[in-house]
């Protein structure tokens, strides 16, 4: 299978997602995505579900998620630095602020703190 991948800008894009579709001679292709695109569509994936039987429940050790917390967090505090900076896009702290959110449904889940 040969795909075509448009390149990702650093400045504007994630670098560990694409979007996956077909072009119009029906070959694979990627296609990068946004910041704000990203956080956009993580957050609708985080919203409750409507129906409750789709609830799932993911268990995680308090270790894991202190180590997944100051990961976010430092992911969060790389992309505002650069934002601030002109290095990456603004769109950049949706994806800090989203981080930001997961430290603290994570923090609010478990009653740790980092």
């Amino acid at each position: 299978m040969n795909s075509e991948m448009v390149a990702a800008d650093p400045g504007r894009h994630m670098l560990s997602t694409y979007r996956h579709g077909w072009d119009g001679q029906g070959q694979a292709v990627q296609a990068p995505v946004e910041f704000r695109e990203q956080a956009a569509g993580s957050r609708e994936s985080l919203r409750p579900p409507q129906d409750e039987d789709a609830a799932r429940t993911v268990e995680l050790g308090g270790t894991e998620v202190l180590v997944a917390a100051s990961l976010l967090r430092e992911l969060s505090a790389r992309l505002r630095h650069d934002a601030a900076r002109g290095l990456i896009s603004p769109d950049a702290e949706q994806v800090a602020a989203l981080s930001d959110e997961l430290v603290e449904r994570f923090y609010t889940a478990t009653g740790l703190r980092g």
